[in-house]
């Protein structure tokens, strides 16, 4: 647990940031969140709804003010967060200008960049059934002139991770396909030799020889890898199940219903 000591005033009532499911009750927590983010989505901070609650809750109307004139002029998050950072006094020099170097990376990031990094955050927590469905959407949102590009292969390839984490080897599988069809990268093709050898389906294998041509020599080095790393742990975890391993898709397959 980490302290986070308040010069300036603290709400009564919090301000969610959505984006990192989060409530926070201070500029100095605020600042204490955005040094440590994965990403910060303008969307959480750049409205009425933020400077309203620095105006009412902070009792900051000076801070709001400043916030809705850079508002109505359109800002980058960098220019937004220079006078939080200069109300708050809560960060070091070096602290701010980490801050600052990662909100203009922000800046420039594309939709398609900043969503993946949501998803990614979502695996990273073992947020499993968000992190799929995050993958999807953007998935779904994209253009046909970005199916190609390797932020699309990484997207594929990490939605890839969400569901073999799920036990769920044959969708796993076909993102990892889908994934090296983008990237390019042994890492994906490597991934799905894995998964068809955890999914027992040798016809997995074959169908990996049509599509790309994979030798057999290539195919048989990676399946006694993934045998020797992953079957051990597939059969631990068919082993600690608190219920038949056949069950488990079934519980994925309905939490994705909710």
């Amino acid at each position: 647990m980490s302290l986070v000591l308040c010069k300036c005033r603290a709400a009564e009532q919090p301000f969610y940031i959505r984006s990192g499911k989060l409530n926070i009750y201070s500029l100095e927590e605020l600042l204490f969140y955005a040094v440590s983010a994965v990403f910060i989505d303008k969307e959480d901070f750049l409205n009425r709804e933020f400077t309203g609650w620095i105006r009412k809750d902070l009792e900051n109307t000076e801070l709001a003010d400043i916030l809705d004139k850079k508002l109505k002029s359109g800002v980058s998050l960098v220019d937004y967060f220079k006078p939080i950072e200069e109300a708050s006094g809560y960060l070091s020099e070096v602290q701010t200008g980490k801050l600052n170097l990662s909100l203009n990376k922000f800046d420039h990031m594309s939709p398609l960049e900043l969503g993946k990094r949501l998803a990614d955050d979502f695996l990273n927590k073992g947020m499993l059934k968000k992190a799929i469905l995050t993958y999807k959407k953007l998935l779904s949102e994209m253009g046909d002139s970005q199916s190609s590009s390797s932020v699309v292969g990484d997207i594929l390839h990490n939605q890839g991770v969400a569901y073999a984490r799920f036990f769920d080897f044959h969708e796993a599988y076909n993102c990892f396909v889908a994934a090296y069809r983008s990237n390019h990268r042994v890492e994906s093709l490597n991934e799905a030799v894995d998964c068809a050898v955890l999914a027992e389906d040798n016809s997995l294998l074959k169908e990996l020889n049509t599509l790309f041509k994979t030798s057999y020599e290539h195919i048989e080095k990676e399946v006694k890898r993934a045998s020797s790393i992953h079957t051990s742990s597939l059969m631990e975890a068919r082993k600690n199940a608190d219920q038949p391993f056949d069950d488990i898709n079934e519980k994925y397959l309905a939490a994705c219903e909710d």
